[in-house]
């Protein structure tokens, strides 16, 4: 995309190469490896910096970025400390609420309101768990979505309502990473977003060497057993191949390790004729019936189940 607006604006693009952390990596604060990785990473965004200023005619405040740096850290905490707060049994927020609540997470995390937005989120998040409030009146399922939402149909969620299904989960791009653990000693910007990039995508990759192979798909599976989930909703986007490529090799190790059924639905993040509204409300009702014969196996089984059902 951004290589293709480069081409017609007629504008230098700078790629930073910020994937390039092997997959049998454990995250490390000491490990010889991973130190020269960080240290690699440090360079790339220090270049970045160097592109811009060369370009732009303008020189980088160092404390500006720190500053702006700590505050995107502090956001994205907050934002953490939310999802983690959806765990609860009824789950207060789906995802139909939660996918506009990104905004500030990702485009406006340098923004010092930004912190107080997901604190009073937070807030009313504890407020409803003491009160017992759920997303909706009687929660009987526990869905994860995966992967981007169809921007132009938030409220396909609510085909699965009235089952008493609810999404407490979602998108693996969009869902902020706990904390990082970056060490003490580091005070340097660059070096703090090198921390941060080489702990999103390493952090579990010791686990998925044991069980997925992908830490994305590993993702999900710890989101799957962390919220206790009964069911997968998996979005193929037809025009976002790198994050619907992975959803096939989801939906299998969900059923081998923790035994739960995936529903795949197509469609996109903006292009409406994609999206079939009868169709939807179809593929909702045929999954219920999914979940429910998940569940009774699943519970047989011993797999542990937020609510029960009659054997």
């Amino acid at each position: 995309w951004l290589q293709s607006q480069s081409r017609y604006q007629n504008v230098p693009v700078f790629c930073i190469d910020g994937s390039s952390i092997p997959a049998d990596l454990p995250f490390s604060t000491t490990n010889d490896m991973s130190l020269k990785l960080v240290k690699y990473l440090t360079e790339e965004w220090k270049e970045l910096v160097r592109f811009l200023e060369k370009n732009s005619g303008k020189k980088m405040s160092l404390d500006r970025l720190d500053e702006v740096v700590n505050n995107v850290l502090a956001v994205r905490k907050a934002w953490w400390e939310c999802y983690e707060l959806r765990k609860a049994i009824p789950c207060q927020m789906s995802s139909k609420e939660m996918w506009p609540c990104i905004t500030p997470g990702w485009w406006m995390a340098d923004e010092k309101e930004s912190v107080i937005f997901y604190e009073n989120l937070k807030q009313e998040l504890q407020e409803r768990i003491s009160k017992g409030i759920g997303a909706i009146p009687n929660e009987k399922y526990r869905l994860l979505w995966a992967e981007l939402p169809p921007w132009h149909s938030l409220n396909v969620p609510t085909y699965f309502e009235k089952f008493g299904a609810v999404c407490v989960v979602e998108s693996d791009i969009y869902y902020p990473q706990p904390p990082p653990p970056i060490p003490d000693t580091c005070h340097d910007p660059y070096e703090k977003l090198a921390w941060n990039l080489y702990w999103a995508w390493s952090r579990l990759n010791e686990k998925a060497q044991k069980e997925s192979g992908s830490h994305m798909v590993q993702q999900y599976l710890e989101w799957s057993r962390d919220y206790c989930c009964d069911g997968a909703i998996l979005h193929f986007l037809v025009s976002c191949h790198p994050m619907t490529f992975p959803l096939a090799h989801t939906r299998e190790v969900l059923l081998k390790y923790a035994h739960i059924p995936s529903l795949v639905i197509e469609g996109d993040i903006i292009d409406e004729r994609m999206y079939t509204e009868a169709r939807m409300k179809m593929q909702a009702e045929s999954f219920a019936e999914t979940l429910e014969s998940h569940k009774k196996l699943r519970q047989k089984e011993g797999f542990p189940v937020a609510h029960h059902t009659t054997l």
